[in-house]
Parts: structure tokens; sequence; C-alpha cells
């Protein structure tokens, strides 16, 4: 499998520490979580519901993470997930994300995308014995199309 992550040319993408510090939609602070989706156009999409509107981003880049077959991984449907999986307030996906994440029961959590509906994104803990067979890209630049952003 080939997972995606977007970011600042400024910042390391091969790693949880933005979460670490502030948390996200599937954990809470102080746990090392990359967030990656399964396309490059699956990140962007991620990115842009976070961006001021009229600005296209200008020292973004982008990796390819390779997870090996057989690698463990979980699952949260949106069957199965909390009813207000999709809301602003985070608390519900918190803490599953949270429970995955401190009881390591796998390197990878599989879980909706809340932008691009029917698509999946993929949560993997940093800390996890299995982190280091992943292998991740070198960066490569992020071009936008300035349409995106009129």
């Amino acid at each position: 499998m080939r997972l995606y992550r977007i970011g600042s040319r400024r910042h390391l993408l091969f790693d949880g520490t933005g979460a670490f510090l502030y948390g996200g939609r599937w954990n809470s602070r102080g746990r090392h979580i990359i967030y990656a989706a399964q396309s490059l156009s699956g990140a962007r999409l991620e990115l842009l519901v976070h961006l001021p509107s009229g600005d296209v981003p200008a020292d973004q880049v982008w990796i390819a993470i390779d997870v090996p077959d057989g690698m463990a991984a979980e699952t949260v449907d949106e069957g199965r997930a909390c009813p207000n999986w999709r809301a602003p307030d985070y608390a519900d996906t918190q803490a599953i994300g949270d429970a995955w994440y401190d009881e390591g029961r796998s390197l990878l959590l599989s879980v909706p995308s809340v932008p691009a509906h029917r698509e999946r994104n993929i949560r993997s803990n940093q800390r996890h014995q299995g982190f280091g067979r992943l292998i991740a890209s070198d960066s490569q630049p992020l071009i936008w199309d300035a349409r995106l952003f009129r």
C-alpha cells in the first residue's frame, strides 16, 4: 500500500510531532501519529479544507509512504464509528484514536475521510514496533492549480 502526506517544507513530513503538539480529529495531544491519505488527491483535499480561502500555499511538499504487505491495520467503519464522527467537536473520534494508539493495537488505523466521502485516510502510530518498516520517499514540490483558489 502507498500513502501520501502533504505539508510545509519547513517541517519533517515523516514525523508525528504536529499531532503530538496539537492533536487532530483522531488523536488528542501527546501522541505521535502521522496522518496520511490513500491518494495524493485525497491528501490535497484534506489540506484544502484547512487553508484560508484564496491563498495558494507556496511552501507545500508531498511524500509517499510505502507500507509493506501484511502490516497490521485496524479499520474504523463509518457505520460503526460514533454517530457524530464528522462533527467539529473531536472528543469522540479522539477517544477512538487515543485508545488505538495507547494500546498499541496496530501500526495503522484506517479511518473515513470527512471531506472526501467514501475515501479513507490512514493514521500511523510512530511509536509502534512496526513503524521502522515503513519507507518514506524524499519530499517533492506540490504544484497547485491556481483555479482551486478563485
